[in-house]
């Protein structure tokens, strides 16, 4: 009975109704250009990992050898709309995904 007032209450009816984007995350995939190992694959919230780097933040001892803003461009490059995008750099590849 009460759960029943909580739907039709005044706070309820300001509450916005519209269903949930879900959360996007950020795979980061670093693999050795020759034999094709995987070194690193960390799948992260998309927010957490604009929030890290555009605040100089680190997200992973892994990437810590890559270029911030690289990686930034890899991640706005992917998250909005566009094919998974890839980096060489030295002997690793980096491909950055949104999921």
């Amino acid at each position: 009975m009460e759960l029943e007032s909580i739907k039709h209450s005044s706070w309820s009816k300001l509450a916005s109704h519209e269903e949930i984007n879900p959360q996007r995350n950020v795979r980061i995939r670093v693999s050795d250009q020759l034999n094709q190992v995987v070194k690193s694959d960390l799948v992260l919230p998309i927010g957490l990992v604009n929030t890290v780097l555009h605040a100089g933040g680190k997200l992973s001892v892994q990437l810590d050898r890559f270029d911030p803003q690289e990686l930034n461009k890899l991640i706005a490059g992917t998250a909005h709309g566009q094919k998974p995008q890839q980096m060489i750099a030295g002997d690793d590849c980096i491909e950055v995904t949104v999921e």
